[in-house]
């Protein structure tokens, strides 16, 4: 990507497309400007290939973003996302607060997503993310498959990108804070 010029190139091969609904939703129920970002995907792109390029458009349009789209940063910038890449969103926007980005990050939103790869979930919530082992028999999503995934992506499980629940603190991550998930459990990281 070239960090000057943001360049959008439909691929309908690729599942950029598979949020793009759920995108145009949200920007017709609020005035909100809805960017639906493709990145690098695993396997052909191991990790942390798509995590770098997601956090390279988030320093763009907190660099740029103002200048060359109809947007207030200030009024707001919120980082989201569905799923696998909810875990991605939670750990860019820990690293944001640390590298002082600006502006801030003034809204986290995550579907259904999980914060930790299950073999290294800290001891303090263990009680409170039970899904994860209770989904043997479900249909699609399994403990085997969320195992396979993983080992695809090739991140080690304890790298705080992928389990942004490993980071020290979660304070200061963004002013609003919206979960909306499919499993229970994880709530407590935005709260």
């Amino acid at each position: 990507m070239n960090r000057d010029h943001l360049e959008i190139i439909p691929r309908p091969e690729l599942d950029i497309y598979l949020d793009d609904a759920s995108c145009r939703a949200l920007a017709a129920q609020i005035p909100v400007l809805v960017l639906n970002v493709e990145y690098r995907l695993a396997p052909e792109n191991p990790f942390p290939t798509g995590f770098e390029g997601i956090f390279d458009v988030v320093r763009w349009i907190a660099s740029h973003g103002s200048s060359h789209l109809p947007i207030n940063l200030q009024r707001g910038f919120i980082l989201g996302d569905t799923s696998a890449c909810a875990k991605l969103t939670a750990g860019i926007a820990h690293l944001a607060v640390q590298e002082g980005l600006a502006p801030a990050l003034t809204g986290l939103l995550f579907l259904a997503g999980g914060f930790c790869h299950p073999n290294v979930r800290p001891e303090e919530y263990c009680d409170r993310i039970l899904s994860v082992d209770e989904i043997n028999d479900a249909l699609g999503l399994t403990r085997k498959s969320i195992d396979y995934f993983a080992a695809k992506y090739g991140a080690l499980p304890d790298d705080k990108r992928l389990s942004p629940l490993l980071f020290e603190s979660h304070a200061n991550l963004a002013k609003r804070h919206w979960q909306k998930d499919l499993v229970e459990g994880v709530q407590f990281l935005l709260e």
